[in-house]
């Protein structure tokens, strides 16, 4: 991680740069920038529209701004606050938050909806315990942060995003029968487990399928494009071969629940038909989603040794479409 004079100034150009001041410009409560810094400065201000901004700085901002021929926005209000920086006549252009804390300016950058680049705080020998203790706490939350994003990045993340795990929890559906007939032993519940993930694997080899088969349409989405497939990070050979694993994961864990294996096959079967078929007709699209909470449901059921009752077939139709909704 850089200081703010390891910046390349051209990588602003055009745009607003919204810059802290104490921490990144100079250290806490210090009047003048360094050469270092002041030259940094001085060629950032010829590419872009530099804002410096600081809630405390009150005397030494607009003074360090005329200085180095930025502009300075000085507010009673504290960041992460919008109000910071309502003062600015904001042109029709990207905007950029430059700072050393994640948790006062990366947060305004979200805020505003800038982008944030963090830099290397620059810290006085004297700083009281307090500022000390604040400032890590920010470290900590930057190292998180980074360890996160580096997650993101990663391969193994890459398929995970593939295979879509926020929507496998539409499989805890298969729980709600067990709930409504106050079964809980272990045997039922370990049945109930093997279904969740073999309805979970299930789903997601159609999900890894879906992406294949529009990835192409899915790169010119804007909402779609940073797929793994679309964006090309994972190719379609290897999406396969996962898709495969998924499948054989399915076959296992079905085979811990037998006697959900129907229902994952007309799962599939429903799944198929929507993914080639059903998808672009809006009435019968919104009726085969209806339908895969159903199925869910119906799987939980049939573990559940549950009788179908009118009130269990009423419970199992709203929560069908409780879940379309």
């Amino acid at each position: 991680m850089a200081y703010f004079r390891d910046l390349n100034p051209q990588d602003f150009k055009g745009s607003v740069v919204f810059l802290d001041l104490d921490g990144t410009l100079v250290p806490d409560d210090v009047d003048e920038l360094a050469p270092a810094e002041a030259d940094t400065l001085a060629r950032l201000t010829q590419l872009a529209l530099v804002y410096i901004i600081s809630g405390k700085g009150h005397h030494r901002a607009p003074v360090i701004a005329r200085t180095h021929g930025a502009e300075a926005l000085v507010s009673g209000a504290m960041k992460p606050s919008r109000k910071v920086v309502a003062g600015a006549a904001v042109p029709a252009r990207p905007c950029v938050v430059i700072g050393d804390k994640l948790l006062t300016d990366g947060m305004l950058a979200r805020a505003i909806g800038a982008r944030y680049k963090h830099v290397t705080r620059m810290t006085n020998s004297d700083e009281p315990l307090f500022v000390v203790a604040q400032n890590a706490l920010d470290d900590v939350a930057w190292a998180t942060l980074e360890a996160f994003r580096a997650v993101r990045r990663s391969t193994p993340w890459l398929y995970v995003r593939l295979a879509r795990p926020r929507q496998w929890a539409k499989n805890l559906l298969i729980f709600l029968p067990f709930f409504l007939v106050g079964v809980f032993d272990a045997s039922h519940f370990l049945q109930a487990c093997a279904g969740v993930v073999a309805f979970s694997a299930a789903a997601a080899v159609s999900y890894v399928i879906n992406d294949v088969i529009d990835c192409r349409e899915d790169a010119r989405d804007p909402r779609k494009r940073n797929r793994p497939l679309a964006c090309g990070l994972i190719p379609v050979s290897s999406a396969m071969v996962y898709a495969f694993g998924l499948a054989v994961l399915a076959v296992i864990a079905s085979a811990y629940a037998p006697r959900v294996i129907p229902w994952l096959v007309v799962y599939l079967v429903l799944t198929h038909l929507y993914t080639f078929y059903l998808k672009p007709i809006p009435v019968i699209e919104l009726l085969a989603i209806i339908g895969f909470y159903l199925v869910r449901l119906m799987a939980g059921v049939t573990l559940a040794d549950a009788g179908v009752t009118q009130a269990l077939l009423l419970v199992i139709a709203a929560g069908a479409l409780l879940g379309a909704a």
